[in-house]
């Protein structure tokens, strides 16, 4: 009896195992790849996949011992692990795939604020009418401009989908590469960001992950969720990073 629930544990402790690894190599491609910096905290689309992968940790290993016995034939102990792997990794595919499209996609930037725009957002049909540039989703998020259209009728008819909801940032045929400091011009010095902390009694808070007022510049960042802010230390956008407060609230 003793051996028997000795080898059920090292079995359970060899699944959990693989199944840690797995877990961990998704979530590289998850958190580092589609979600970088963060984002997953802001975009919410991480919650099914870590709900899967939750479970998947902790039943693999409740299934090992209920499955697993030496007394059993190679032959039938590969049909059991093969119809728990086939049930283990349909899950994590649907946890990664429901992850993958609502990825962030474009952070747009329009006026003096950055718009987190996700791939479910994106309509084929608007998508499809881009440059060749833009007329596929990108795997990682990419920050892109826009154009203001110039015809009178296509202007107007892009501010009635505004008032409808939809703007500027949802048609990727206005999509534009940045130009050189143009995202950066449009951006707010850092102290004033310090007195909308002041003012909400968060500077205390907040101040540990700000550099000095002077030396950074920052934008609001609105994604489907909410608002919060991307800080750039120095001036530069290659070490910008992401503080969770809403500047509006």
């Amino acid at each position: 009896m003793k051996s028997l629930v000795l080898a059920k544990l090292k079995a359970a402790a060899v699944h959990g195992l693989i199944t840690a690894l797995v877990a961990a190599l998704s979530a590289v491609l998850v958190f580092y790849y589609w979600y970088p910096s963060g984002l997953a905290a802001h975009m919410g689309g991480s919650n099914l996949y870590l709900l899967v992968v939750a479970v998947e940790l902790s039943l693999g290993p409740l299934i090992s011992l209920v499955i697993f016995n030496p007394g059993k034939s190679f032959r039938h102990l590969r049909r059991d692990y093969c119809i728990v792997a086939l049930i283990q990794f349909s899950a994590l595919a649907y946890g990664l795939h429901s992850t993958f499209v609502s990825r962030p996609v474009y952070q747009v930037f329009v006026i003096d604020q950055l718009l987190m725009i996700s791939a479910i957002e994106l309509d084929e049909e608007d998508v499809s009418e881009a440059s060749s540039d833009f007329d596929h989703l990108p795997w990682r998020v990419k920050r892109v401009c826009v154009e203001q259209p110039a015809d009178p009728e296509e202007k107007s008819d892009l501010i009635f989908s505004a008032l409808a909801g939809k703007d500027v940032e949802f048609f990727p045929k206005y999509y534009r590469e940045c130009e050189e400091g143009e995202v950066l011009a449009g951006a707010y010095p850092g102290e004033r960001l310090y007195e909308a902390l002041r003012a909400r009694g968060l500077e205390g808070e907040f101040a540990p992950q700000l550099p000095p007022p002077a030396s950074f510049s920052w934008l609001p960042v609105k994604g489907r969720f909410g608002y919060w802010v991307q800080i750039y230390p120095g001036g530069s956008l290659e070490s910008g990073y992401y503080l969770d407060f809403n500047p509006f609230s």
